[in-house]
């Protein structure tokens, strides 16, 4: 039996959707997402997003967030989030993807895209091996415990920040078992 008092339910939350030409290989297909095609770097969009989900008993979204050369990538849906008059109503993480940076190269053909990038053509804009160091890696961990753990609607267990790593083999190849 799960004990429902400790179990809390979140929505992953991937931040690609401010531009427009990612929906491209969506529309091509025939999809009509049930909200329509939005921007979700707009206020009113993360508004309403936060609203449904608190509703639904939603209590967190985990934000996807890139990090990669010392730059964040893919974060106006999160900044957009944290300046909500609702943010309070949902706690948020962050869900950091360690890998390189992707351009999708779109080629019309819809099945490839809603498979969920197995057959994308993608193309990253760096070698991630050569380009992660150490510095790299403290520089992302400072910088998240900087500006999102501290704030009160940052999701924590036992009072310690929730991180999600998406690829922790990235870091044990890079930095070896004991780095």
């Amino acid at each position: 039996m799960v004990n429902m008092k400790k179990t809390r339910i979140g929505v992953y939350y991937f931040p690609g959707w401010e531009v427009e030409k990612r929906w491209e290989p969506v529309k091509k297909c025939n999809i009509q997402p049930l909200s329509g095609y939005y921007n979700q770097s707009k206020q009113e969009i993360i508004d309403q997003q936060i609203l449904q989900a608190s509703k639904y008993n939603v209590e967190f979204f985990a934000f996807d967030w890139y990090w990669y050369l010392n730059e964040i990538k893919l974060n106006s849906a999160l900044e957009t989030f944290l300046t909500s008059k609702f943010s309070k109503k949902l706690k948020f993480c962050i869900h950091w993807c360690n890998e390189a940076y992707f351009h999708p190269n779109p080629d019309g053909d819809c099945r490839k895209y809603l498979d969920w990038g197995i057959q994308w053509k993608l193309k990253p804009s760096r070698d991630f091996k050569h380009d992660f160091t150490e510095d790299d890696f403290l520089n992302c961990f400072r910088y998240v415990a900087d500006n999102y753990f501290s704030r009160d609607n940052y999701l924590k267990i036992d009072n310690k920040p929730m991180f999600i790593l998406y690829r922790s083999n990235l870091l044990i190849k890079i930095f070896g078992v004991e780095g």
